[in-house]
């Protein structure tokens, strides 16, 4: 077996872990696993706490109770079940990949002695993972292709290239979880000079549209300054870069938090300078457009238009994509979120819009359980379902996914307020805020609505015209509802005028758009009634 390379398990880019979890998928359904219900267990546990860097935790007790579902009172003095399993699931593994080496890219192992997993790259098998990769790529609906490079100083020191290395390695473990965005190369420690030539290799290979290139710049009293730069390999120039402080014996809970003002400017889908590049270039010449990347550039198409024109485009775009492949997970997760907003925006293009909604993001997350995106959309047509309870538990989740996410921090705070958890609500609505300088205008929604509902218009006002985007037309809205509460009739009628321009039609619709955005009739008819007095006025 010509197996030469171990895999780093804690910081897979986006294409391996790909690769594994379609191991894992075909080791389960095979002749030796398939109706081996505990083993199937055993293997699909031990092999995620590894994925997500939790082996340490791989323990006789943890496996008992965790996996196999036996009693908490498990003794493994005294009870060898987990030990005869696990050398079951070692021995099935091995009849398992007899005589398959020359088509299996990766082959997965459980060494003896240990629970934990190891998964080699084999050499033989590299035509076959080369294979597999373009058949998903030509299948699937995909993103740009981010490459990932670290560079070290030889001039400073070995802690903090050490503290390079870490941060490294955790950006691209938690970057895994940007599904709409490929994680293609992530090479964690590499001097100037090597990483440019291997960089440019790996560009030419892969076809990789970004580098995000990160390094630690040693400061006086044992500071550091984490430098990141974001390069379009198209433009051939740098579209982002920024400084950090990172403080010696920082928490990984603060580290975290840092590292998350990063993908909130770079690979957030809304905001984040990636996407943003990406799409543009391809919607500046439609026609040439490849089938693998409509739907997410028609997706943020919509997303600076928000007009129904825009929003049929985006929609047919999609449904395309999922005639072409039911199984294609971003176009279901985009799917879901164009149901969701054809129900409250009623556009009346997508028949049983929710129920439509809600089938698609559970087929998101059948397909890829931990997706932030699929969790989160789900959480949004729950709460159009009025199924609150379970509208929150999908919101919580995709929060223990990618924490400090700010659009996820940021629409969860809204809906929370919106089911009576303000105080909650409030305080992840400020959060999104502060993770970066970069958030949109229409993220003052929230504390608008929090400050209207208690009929404190004045506070209210402050935060509506904060909300600036000229295509959201939440801003007008806003504003024309509480200028019309504190009688300044003028204002009123010259947003109502705005608003108007935007959306025709919505002094007919814009009354059930706003029980239907808002989740309640209550609060939509006291917003409601500071538009009408300007319209009657």
């Amino acid at each position: 077996m010509a197996a030469n390379k171990h895999l780093d398990l804690s910081s897979l880019g986006q294409g391996d872990r790909e690769l594994v979890d379609r191991q894992k998928e075909k080791i389960l359904a095979s002749p030796q696993f398939k109706s081996a219900k505990q083993m199937q267990r055993f293997f699909s546990y031990v092999l995620e706490k590894a994925l997500h860097d939790e082996a340490k935790g791989l323990k006789q007790y943890t496996i008992a109770v965790e996996a196999l579902g036996l009693p908490d009172d498990f003794d493994a003095d005294s009870n060898p079940a987990v030990r005869i399993l696990a050398g079951r699931v070692r021995e099935r593994l091995e009849e398992y990949y007899k005589g398959k080496v020359e088509n299996t890219p990766l082959y997965i192992e459980i060494p003896k002695g240990s629970y934990v997993p190891t998964i080699k790259r084999l050499t033989d098998g590299v035509a076959a993972l080369d294979k597999e990769r373009d058949v998903a790529e030509d299948s699937e609906s995909q993103g740009p292709k981010l490459g990932l490079f670290c560079f070290n100083d030889d001039k400073q020191s070995e802690e903090s290239n050490q503290l390079l290395e870490h941060i490294s390695a955790t950006l691209a473990k938690e970057l895994s979880h940007f599904f709409f965005s490929r994680l293609y190369v992530q090479i964690p420690f590499l001097n100037k000079k090597r990483s440019e030539l291997i960089g440019k290799k790996a560009m030419k290979k892969y076809g990789i549209d970004f580098t995000l290139l990160l390094y630690i710049q040693e400061l006086p009293d044992n500071k550091y300054e984490l430098v990141y730069r974001l390069w379009d390999n198209n433009l051939e120039e740098v579209i982002s870069s920024e400084i950090f402080n990172v403080a010696r014996g920082q928490s990984d809970k603060e580290r975290s938090f840092l590292l998350r003002k990063i993908f909130a400017v770079v690979t957030d889908f809304y905001q984040g300078k990636l996407h943003l590049n990406w799409a543009r270039r391809l919607l500046a010449n439609e026609e040439s457009i490849p089938e693998k990347y409509r739907v997410l550039a028609y997706y943020r198409y919509y997303a600076d238009d928000l007009g129904r024109d825009a929003f049929k485009k985006a929609v047919v775009q999609c449904q395309r994509a999922l005639e072409r492949n039911p199984n294609d997970v971003i176009a279901n997760i985009v799917f879901a979120d164009y149901c969701r907003r054809d129900y409250v925006y009623g556009f009346d293009f997508i028949n049983n819009s929710l129920e439509q909604g809600k089938a698609a993001a559970e087929n998101a997350i059948r397909l890829r359980p931990d997706s932030h995106e699929a969790h989160y959309a789900l959480g949004q047509i729950l709460f159009c379902q009025k199924d609150w309870v379970h509208s929150v538990n999908e919101f919580n989740l995709a929060r223990d996914i990618c924490p400090n996410h700010p659009a996820i921090e940021y629409g969860t705070g809204f809906h929370f307020c919106l089911m009576g958890h303000e105080k909650e609500g409030l305080k992840l609505a400020k959060k999104a805020m502060e993770l970066s300088r970069y958030y949109p205008s229409w993220f003052h929604i929230t504390p608008f609505l929090e400050f209207y509902k208690r009929e404190k218009y004045q506070e209210a006002l402050t935060e509506a015209l904060k909300i600036k985007e000229p295509k959201v037309y939440h801003g007008p809205l806003a504003r024309c509802a509480v200028y019309g509460q504190l009688g300044e009739m003028a204002k009123a009628k010259r947003e109502l005028k705005e608003l108007l321009n935007n959306v025709p039609e919505f002094m007919t619709t814009g009354k059930g758009i706003l029980t239907r955005f808002l989740g309640s009739e209550e609060l939509a008819a006291k917003v409601w009634q500071g538009i009408s007095k300007s319209f009657k006025s």
